[in-house]
């Protein structure tokens, strides 16, 4: 994990981390962060989006002025404008 920034936990206890230099999130296991601690290096559950401009992809590093932040949203939830 290279410049982890951001974390959320959802309702599963899991701990998603926007990692900064890698343009992408890593959920973490609440299993392990309760055992283990946070370790950015250890086995994630999974990573979501690589870096780039398309679907699925994120450009974090690009603006240096902005930091990428995380939040978890119930199953269903609706973002209002």
């Amino acid at each position: 994990m290279f410049q982890p920034v951001c974390g959320a936990l959802d309702r599963l206890g899991r701990l998603w981390v926007t990692d900064y230099g890698n343009s992408n999130v890593k959920i973490f296991a609440p299993a392990d962060l309760a055992t283990e601690g946070f370790d950015p290096d250890a086995d994630y559950l999974a990573v979501i989006g690589s870096k780039g401009t398309g679907n699925g992809q994120f450009n974090f590093s690009e603006n240096s002025y902005a930091f990428p932040g995380i939040a978890i949203m119930q199953e269903g939830g609706q973002i209002e404008s």
